[in-house]
């Protein structure tokens, strides 16, 4: 699709948001902003919004939001083939769900995300651990499978 009048929209609201000096709309700006530069493959740019949105909310102790950047983040870096560093993304979402609780489903993304980097590098036997922690956490779960990797 068309992705540049959406990134336009979302550029026009983080100026508003700025203007307002209001951080929670500037992180959601910033954030809907690095998820279009993402579907337009402009991953270095995606990456520049989504740590601000990451700094604003975790300034904030707005979890959802750390959650999203880090998948955005994990999954930039999956395209960029930053395979350590997307990991990384991946295990502190395990670590932030943790601590929140009740977030079986983002933990089984989490998983099921590595265990596709392990298995892109024919790690096999990483894959196949991270694969089996992602189904025990997500068994009983649903969803429509939003942050998974392709």
């Amino acid at each position: 699709g068309d992705y540049n009048q959406p990134l336009y929209h979302f550029l026009e609201r983080l100026s508003y948001c700025e203007q307002l000096a209001d951080s929670t709309c500037i992180s959601a700006a910033s954030n809907n902003s690095g998820l279009v530069l993402i579907n337009l493959g402009r991953y270095e740019d995606a990456i520049d919004y989504t740590l601000k949105s990451l700094k604003i909310d975790e300034a904030l102790g707005y979890q959802l939001g750390i959650l999203s950047s880090q998948m955005s983040l994990g999954n930039i870096n999956y395209y960029l083939k930053n395979y350590d560093k997307a990991i990384n993304y991946y295990l502190d979402i395990v670590a932030t769900c943790e601590s929140m609780g009740n977030q079986e489903l983002r933990i089984s993304y989490a998983y099921n995300n590595i265990a596709s980097i392990y298995f892109e590098q024919r790690k096999f036997e990483k894959a196949t651990e991270f694969y089996k922690k992602s189904l025990e956490q997500g068994i009983g779960q649903s969803g429509q499978g939003r942050g998974l990797l392709p």
